[in-house]
């Protein structure tokens, strides 16, 4: 009994002193504790809201709050917001907010690893809608998600989300093509104005003005 009693201290000791003093199993606890602490750090997230003027329900206040929310379930953290306010969704014109959101993800110093936006339409109703997949694609690029809060579809690359995705980009931009329409109709009757708008290379371009007659 003796005997075992030393080999068991002596044994004892080594392994106290090749593991510094605290044990492997001392060790893999703290691993343990780290590898928690790493899962439970939230993502970092950019928010892009935009409201164009002829679009209230789609105040950046709404959008906010619904991507806080979307962000909050899970676990994420909004750490940087770009706000186009009053801005069409068109083209890149005009819209300092995303061109800046672009340049941040562009030179590789962005603190974020999503960017939170509530639909495809606020992201634009870009009249090509290769133009809109492109600064989606910059972003993802740069290992950068864009996540639309919003939709009912995922954004992860799969063949349905990007079928369903594209759609929901030519239905943009098409909506804006049918306002507009509905705008010149609108002038038409009220001013008896000539319409001239016209597509031009999938943008709207402006080659005259309304002519009113009366």
């Amino acid at each position: 009994m003796i005997f075992q009693r030393t080999v068991v201290a002596k044994l004892s000791q080594n392994f106290l002193k090749t593991s510094g003093g605290h044990g492997m199993w001392a060790d893999n606890y703290e691993n343990q504790s780290k590898i928690g602490t790493e899962k439970q750090r939230p993502r970092r997230a950019a928010m892009y809201v935009r409201m164009s003027t002829d679009h209230q329900k789609y105040s950046t206040e709404n959008q906010a709050d619904t991507i806080r929310d979307y962000a909050a379930k899970r676990h994420m953290e909004i750490v940087e917001t770009f706000a186009d306010q009053g801005k069409s969704g068109l083209s890149l014109e005009g819209r300092d907010a995303l061109k800046r959101l672009i340049e941040t993800v562009q030179s590789g110093k962005s603190d974020f690893e999503a960017i939170l936006v509530l639909d495809v339409t606020r992201w634009g109703r870009f009249q090509d809608a290769d133009e809109s997949a492109y600064y989606e694609y910059i972003c993802r690029r740069a290992g950068i998600s864009v996540e639309y809060v919003a939709e009912q579809f995922e954004n992860d690359g799969s063949p349905v989300s990007t079928i369903v995705k594209g759609v929901k980009r030519a239905m943009a931009g098409e909506y804006a093509v049918r306002l507009l329409q509905k705008y010149v109709g609108d002038r038409q009757h009220k001013h008896h104005a000539v319409p001239v708008r016209i597509l031009v290379g999938g943008r709207v371009s402006l080659l005259h003005k309304f002519w009113c007659l009366s």
